[in-house]
């Protein structure tokens, strides 16, 4: 605790996909309601490999190392699903780097660590059993995860057991590991190959039910009457797959506020043992039809319960309004039901209860699919029995109005979620519009992008830089700075720049400063990158536009800080020409030699190379001798550059320089520096290319093996002999050793960094 302030971190693997998003949601309602303060750190999976357009994700991995001992009070960790795609091993490893600071995991298990898990075993019995009794179902098969995660694994072992007490066995054939997400066609195929007289498949997550419902497609299987499939988490997606999907219901969001109190009861203290989080079966159309009475013939507040749960089971557990709204209509249709004659007044009752349950926003949380049966079954027992036949028509019209006021009430919200779009796409325009509404690379300049945050509900933020730009390459570790550069603030959406010795922030007092005040927030770590090259972080409010949309706002903030560093380089560059301008004016100290050599290298420049090798190659004709022309080309000095500083760069360029003069000047050539990187190189010599070429090498070779640099100092050279009776001009052979220096880059190792 710092100023009276906890500070709880959460390490989640993704920042918008729908399971971290119901875990954050969850967690920033408890946050909110303990009054403490929140930071999300949305990594993007541990040893995962990328595609193409996502090469460089591996980026959100640097938010990890950010939460360190005494700067968070305590920290939750979704380790299984931050290592879905590594070793258990490593997620043990992973785990451990916080082993100082209280600690909870979601939905993983580690010795000595307080977890909160799925209780897999009630939801999971509940399905296979159904299966067995309603359904006959004897032969079962499994796509399940991968072996890190610890709920794959028991929610595996809980099948084989469930089956096994039912006499039925379960082989490695009906089993296939796949990924926690629908990107597993190849694997539900071997699974259906290896099973093709399947009868029911259960799926480790609805994720993966897709791809179990797409190959079925393909082989003309239909969900529900050829093959009967069950999944695990219940998302929204359940409710939206055709056929619907039978699922078990567990609640990402519980999950993660359950863990919120036990990061709490560790700050203080307290003892706090793991705990498991009850399921619950969820039966629809993949289970084929699906026969269960419903009784309301008298009030019975566990059965009114289980129905809330069923219905709205995202807001299961939680006992507010909604449930109270729910209630009240309930017990209305049971004093329909239970009316001997029609009642007007109950009626009346009925319609101004459930337009008021409405109000409460409580289908958002609904499974409509559900509601619309529970509404049916309602109006059946509302208008059955002979003596209220009567009534009917009544029964028809009060039916009518509930429904019309369930249709009234979703238009209203479908035109608000299309208003909320729209303005989330307006949003992002202005973002992306306003975002690099600068001219120079100066610190006042790093306040500008964060003007338009606000489009986006972001009304507080914290831009903290890197020194400078690191190179951080995919597998390797990041090191943890410990100081960072607060550049810019926004604070309830006004702006400041911070300039001079107040930017520089300690690693510890990132979440909790001066600028950032005593007022709680909950907020999100998101990196700034362009491709390798990691500039710094924001500290931004979190909200439910920057789960959906952060990617993006991550991709518009770190261009446009790409760019105010490229022109501050380039400002700087400015400045020192004008310098030195000034004072070659000043001292009037433009010599000829001077303009014809390299200050840094002592070596010509382009213009007296050029004027030397004019004359170089008029002497080797009169002579009839064969002239080298040689280009050599300096591999990466932009890493040396970046990793080692400019002055490691500095010292390469002039070895590169010292080298080609000890090989040329023994045969009385010329070299001169024509670039940045790039030096020319002519001399009288009978040795064809490839030899000097060998020659060179070799005297790299003999310099990078008794160096004491992390590097190696290499260049690519390329060669073109000039016969006594060419008529080709000096730009001419250059363009030719060009051409030969193109194709040793295209064949070359280019490794700079030593072993």
């Amino acid at each position: 605790m710092r100023n009276g302030k906890y500070v709880i971190a959460y390490l989640v693997h993704e920042l918008g996909d729908y399971y971290s998003k119901e875990l954050e949601l969850g967690t920033l309602q408890r946050a909110e309601e303990e009054n403490i303060d929140l930071v999300f750190f949305p990594g993007k999976f541990i040893d995962r490999v990328l595609s193409n357009e996502m090469k460089y994700d591996y980026q959100y991995n640097t938010l990890y190392s950010l939460v360190i001992e005494d700067n968070v009070d305590a920290v939750i960790i979704a380790a299984d699903c931050i290592g879905n795609y590594s070793t258990k091993e490593k997620i043990s490893k992973f785990v451990k780097r916080y082993s100082e600071i209280p600690c909870v995991l979601v939905a993983s298990r580690e010795p000595g660590k307080s977890c909160i898990c799925y209780d897999n075993l009630k939801g999971i019995e509940d399905g296979i059993n159904y299966l067995i009794d309603e359904k006959g179902c004897k032969k079962f098969a499994m796509l399940g995860g991968p072996e890190s995660n610890s709920d794959c694994v028991e929610r595996r072992e809980v099948l084989t057991r469930i089956l096994r007490s039912r006499g039925i066995g379960f082989e490695d054939r009906n089993f296939v590991y796949g990924h926690l997400s629908r990107h597993n066609t190849p694997e539900a195929a071997r699974l259906l190959d290896q099973n093709p007289d399947v009868e029911a498949i259960f799926c480790v997550n609805d994720e993966c039910a897709v791809s179990v419902y797409q190959v079925m497609e393909e082989r003309g299987l239909v969900p529900g009457k050829d093959i009967y499939v069950l999944g695990y988490d219940n998302s929204r997606l359940a409710g939206q797959m055709r056929p619907t999907l039978s699922s078990i219901w567990a609640d990402p969001m519980e999950l993660s506020r359950q863990a919120f109190d036990m990061a709490i009861n560790l700050i203080r203290g307290r003892k706090t043992p793991s705990r498991s989080l009850d399921t619950m079966l969820v039966k629809r159309d993949s289970f084929g039809e699906v026969n269960e009475q419903l009784d309301l013939t008298e009030w019975d507040t566990d059965h009114v319960k289980a129905l809330y749960n069923k219905v709205f089971y995202r807001l299961q557990g939680a006992r507010g309004v909604e449930y109270k709204a729910f209630q009240r209509v309930m017990r209305d249709c049971i004093n329909i039901i239970s009316a001997d004659s029609y009642q007007p007044e109950l009626h009346t009752q009925l319609k101004d209860d459930f337009a008021a349950g409405l109000n409460t926003g409580i289908t958002v949380y609904a499974d409509m699919e559900l509601l619309l049966e529970l509404m049916d079954e309602v109006y059946e027992l509302v208008s059955m029995g002979e003596e209220r036949r009567r009534d009917r028509s009544e029964v028809r019209q009060g039916y009518s109005d509930v429904f019309k006021l369930l249709v009234a009430y979703q238009e209203e919200s479908m035109r608000k979620i299309v208003e909320t779009n729209q303005s989330i796409d307006f949003s992002l325009k202005m973002v992306a519009q306003d975002m690099m509404q600068f001219e120079h690379g100066f610190d006042q300049s790093y306040s500008i992008p964060l003007k338009s945050l606000p489009y986006m509900g972001i009304n507080n933020a914290y831009l903290y830089m890197l020194e400078k730009p690191v190179v951080h390459l995919d597998g390797e570790e990041f090191e943890t700075p410990k100081t960072l550069y607060l550049k810019a603030v926004l604070k309830n959406k006004e702006v400041m720049n911070i300039m001079g010795p107040r930017q520089k922030i300690s690693i510890y007092d990132l979440y909790c400063n001066d600028y950032i005040g005593d007022e709680r927030y909950s907020m999100t770590m998101l990196p700034l990158y362009s491709t390798d090259e990691l500039y710094g972080f924001i500290l931004c409010d979190v909200n439910k536009q920057v789960l959906d949309n952060g990617e993006i706002l991550v991709n518009q903030l770190s261009a446009a800080y790409r760019m105010l560093y490229i022109l501050g380089r380039a400002q700087d560059i400015m400045d020192q020409l004008e310098l030195s301008n000034e004072a070659l004016k000043r001292h009037n100290i433009i010599l000829d030699t001077l303009s014809k050599s390299d200050p840094m290298t002592e070596v010509f420049n382009r213009r007296g190379f050029d004027e030397a090798a004019e004359e170089c190659m008029k002497e080797g004709k009169k002579a009839g001798k064969n002239v080298l022309i040689m280009y050599a080309d300096m591999d990466n000095l932009k890493v040396i550059n970046d990793r080692y500083g400019h002055d490691d760069g500095d010292f390469a360029l002039k070895q590169i320089s010292t080298m080609l003069q000890e090989v040329i000047n023994n045969d009385k050539g010329i070299i001169g520096r024509i670039g940045g990187d790039e030096f020319a190189c002519m001399v009288w010599s009978e040795l064809d290319p490839e030899e000097y070429r060998t020659l060179i090498r070799s005297k790299f070779d003999e310099f990078n093996d008794s160096s004491d640099k992390p590097y190696n100092v290499t260049a690519s050279i390329g060669i073109y002999r000039i016969e006594p009776d060419s008529t080709k001009s000096l730009e001419e052979v250059l363009e030719l050793a060009d051409e030969d220096l193109y194709n040793e880059k295209k064949n070359k190792s280019r490794r700079t960094i030593k072993d």
